[in-house]
Order: C-alpha cells, then sequence, then structure tokens
C-alpha cells in the first residue's frame, strides 16, 4: 500500500506534464480549425486548412522538409551501422569519445558549422590560403545553400553518436551470440551481416530510423540557422507566421503545426506496428 502511495506521488509530474501536452494538442487542433476556445465549437471552420494544403510554397516546403528529415535520419543510421561493424569486427571497445556528439545542444553545432563551413568561414580561409581556391567564393556553399545540404551534414554529425549508443549494443549482443555459429556454417563476412546481424536488429534498426526522422521533421533550430533563406523548411515557415505581427497569419501557424502533428501521429502508428506494439 505504502509503494502504491509512493509511485502515485512520484507520477503526478508526469501526469502533470501530459495534462499539459494534452492541453497544448488540443489548442492546436481547434486554433487550425479557427475554434478560439472550446466553448465556440460552432465556428468550425476549414479554410485555414484549405489554404494550407493548396499553397504552393508549403507544398514545396513540406517536401523539402520530408526530403531532408528522410536522408539526413537514413544516413545517420547507415553511417551508425558501418562504425558499429567496423568496432565489432576490429574489436574496439574504448570508443566513448564517438559519443561526444550527444550533449551537444543543436544551437551549439549550427554555430560550429557557420564558423566552419561558411564560404568566409575556417575552411574557406585554409583552403584560400593553401591555395586550393582563388576568392571565397569558390568554397562550396554550404550554409544557406539551396539543396540544405549543410542541414544534413549538421543533422548526420550530431545524431550519428545516439545511432551508435542505440545500435552497437544490439549488433554487439547478436555478434556474441551468432558469430562463431556463421564461421561454422561458412558464411564470409558479408553474408554474416546481411544474412544475420541485419535481419535480427531490422525492427530496432527501423524504429530508431523513425526516431530520428520524425524528430528531424519538426526540429527548428538548424532549419531556421543554416537553411536557405527562399527555400525554407516547415517549421520555419511555421515559427515565421506565428511571429508575424498581422495576426491573420496566427490561424496558418496553427493550420501547419496541425499538418506536422497529424504526420507525427502516422509516424507513432508506423512505429508501433513495427516493434509489434498492440493496441488494446
Amino acid at each position: 500500500m505504502l509503494q502504491n502511495k509512493k509511485l502515485i506521488i512520484l507520477s503526478i509530474p508526469v501526469f502533470i506534464l501530459y495534462i499539459l501536452f494534452l492541453y497544448g494538442v488540443v489548442n492546436i487542433i481547434l486554433m487550425a480549425f479557427g475554434i478560439n476556445n472550446i466553448f465556440e465549437i460552432n465556428n468550425f471552420d476549414i479554410q485555414f486548412i484549405k489554404k494550407i494544403f493548396f499553397d504552393k510554397t508549403i507544398i514545396v516546403s513540406f517536401i523539402n522538409t520530408f526530403f531532408v528529415s528522410f536522408v539526413s535520419a537514413l544516413l545517420a543510421v547507415v553511417l551508425g551501422i558501418l562504425i558499429s561493424l567496423y568496432l565489432i569486427k576490429q574489436n574496439i571497445y574504448n570508443h566513448n569519445i564517438l559519443y561526444i556528439t550527444i550533449p551537444i545542444p543543436y544551437i551549439v553545432v549550427a554555430m560550429m558549422f557557420i564558423i566552419m563551413f561558411a564560404q568566409n568561414g575556417f575552411l574557406s580561409r585554409i583552403s584560400y590560403h593553401l591555395g586550393f581556391i582563388k576568392n571565397s567564393y569558390d568554397f562550396p556553399m554550404l550554409i544557406n545553400d539551396k539543396y540544405n545540404i549543410g542541414i544534413i551534414i549538421a543533422y548526420i554529425f550530431k545524431s550519428t553518436g545516439y545511432i551508435l549508443s542505440v545500435i552497437y549494443i544490439l549488433l554487439d549482443k547478436t555478434n556474441i551470440k551468432y558469430y562463431e555459429v556463421s564461421k561454422v556454417m561458412g558464411l564470409n563476412y558479408k553474408k554474416y551481416v546481411f544474412d544475420i546481424i541485419l535481419p535480427i536488429n531490422i525492427k530496432s534498426i527501423i524504429s530508431n530510423f523513425l526516431i530520428l526522422y520524425s524528430y528531424f521533421f519538426g526540429a527548428f533550430e538548424l532549419p531556421y540557422l543554416l537553411g536557405n533563406t527562399k527555400y525554407k523548411l516547415l517549421p520555419v515557415i511555421a515559427y515565421e507566421k506565428y511571429l508575424n505581427p498581422n495576426l491573420n497569419y496566427r490561424p496558418e501557424f496553427y493550420a501547419i503545426n496541425f499538418i506536422m502533428l497529424l504526420f507525427g501521429i502516422v509516424n507513432i502508428i508506423i512505429y508501433k506496428k513495427i516493434i509489434g506494439v498492440k493496441y488494446e
């Protein structure tokens, strides 16, 4: 009985956070449909949702956001797997330095990339003094570039450590169990990886990909600081509509967030299907 009371007391802060989160979600949905509060439910209107769906700028931004999120998450997962396999094959266990990017805030990563990779940044100046380029404009444009290459590289740099911290443990446990068996069966290392290690851990790999992908889709810091000012990603457009002094743009902000919320729910459903969670 005492343990149950302690559990209830300890659960109160979590419960409060869930209530606040739920309030925010409900508020976004209501405002997206033009309802200022729950008592004005008769004011239901889909004009803002329709406007967002048929806005060419929003459609292009949605595609760009999807592309950046998908490619960044995919490359981070692939790189994490390759590094993990290399560490396991070489029996390297002291690799904590590879996790150093995990605690670094995204905004710090953005500042680092601006200092290093801008056309007037550190690498550009080094390249100029070494004679590789004639002026700063010859250096590849990786910050505020049209194709968001800088954002993708920054996401990969930041998230590979996280993927490595998860995937390495899974692959190492599988390797301990099955490596000797694979040698007895006469499998070469390539077939061992593709026929045993990856299939066994594919659910965990995909679920971690979806976690990263969902986060990148709604992330704001790197797209805002490193993204192109013309081809903006969806979170940046939503933020600018929210800050616009013309309050007529405020419902569009909620409509964009509603669409992103729906996208996140779809990802959660896919995630639960993959890991085999059953709805009761």
